[in-house]
């Protein structure tokens, strides 16, 4: 299971660092955003997760 949260979490930073680098014109502000997109998005991801075990249980 810590394996599969670290590959999840070693994907998210790839996806969160391109689109970082896709959405900001400067280097030095996209890589000082990467840790709160980072976190938005894990976090998310997470919430997403909880709430569709949640309703596979209530099935």
């Amino acid at each position: 299971m810590i394996v599969h949260l670290l590959l999840f979490a070693l994907a998210t930073l790839v996806v969160v660092v391109m689109a970082a680098f896709y959405a900001e014109a400067d280097d030095s502000t996209a890589l000082r955003s990467v840790p709160k997109r980072f976190v938005r998005f894990y976090v998310s991801c997470v919430v997403l997760g909880a709430l569709v075990w949640a309703l596979g249980l209530a099935w």
